[in-house]
């Protein structure tokens, strides 16, 4: 028999995860501002301030949403303990304590996709896929292989979104990835300006760098 106080450990958990996927997509609202912003034309001084201030502001959501999950994390936690079987319905589906967790992972892993780092969010993401298989992983993780010009796995992952969720939210842009990444073509993705420094001062850093940047 389900244990009550293990259900409402479990629905904190859920509720703080709705909770930090909205605020996610204000995080990344506001990062495109804050890119934007840096682009506009304005006197330098006025672009570093902007690029400071708005970091720093970035910096301390990112934080409050990392807390949250954590919070979610321990409550999850919790339900579990006390039940290993706890489950509750919601409007996303059933959820239970291995796929609540990966769906907090996945959040992490978006975040990072925000304001972060790649390589990051690919660690989150693949552990949330390790705990469970959620669609939108598998998109996640496509998206960032794409944006490391890794083709190969992005398209796997694409066509493995579409194969769970077929007509999901993101089954038209999955779509349409997988099929521009069928024609792929490396090339020169670095500083063109930096390269030809490179050149004129330091012939073999010049080649190692057009190496990496070649992708």
């Amino acid at each position: 028999m389900t244990q009550p106080q293990a259900v409402v450990h479990l629905k904190r958990s859920y509720d703080l995860g709705k909770v930090v996927e909205s605020k996610t997509e204000n995080l990344r609202s506001r990062a495109a501002s804050h890119d934007a912003n840096l682009d506009a034309d304005q006197p330098f001084l006025q672009i570093m301030w902007t690029g400071i201030a708005g970091k720093r502001k970035l910096g301390a959501d990112k934080a409050e949403l990392v807390r949250d999950l954590e919070l979610a994390t321990s409550e999850m936690e919790k339900a579990v303990s006390l039940d290993p079987e706890v489950s509750i319905e919601t409007e996303d589906g059933p959820f239970n304590g291995t796929n609540l967790r990966a769906a907090i992972w996945l959040l992490y892993g978006q975040i990072e996709m925000v304001w972060g780092t790649l390589q990051m969010a690919r660690q989150h993401l693949e552990y949330s896929l390790k705990v469970f298989e959620l669609p939108e992983t598998e998109f996640m993780l496509g998206a960032v292989c794409e944006s490391q010009f890794q083709p190969t796995p992005a398209i796997q992952y694409y066509e493995r979104y579409l194969e769970l969720a077929p007509n999901g939210e993101f089954s038209v842009a999955a779509l349409r990835a997988a099929h521009n990444l069928r024609n792929y073509r490396k090339r020169f993705r670095g500083d063109w300006t930096l390269l030809i420094l490179s050149l004129v001062l330091c012939f073999p850093i010049a080649i190692i760098y057009f190496i990496l940047k070649y992708k």
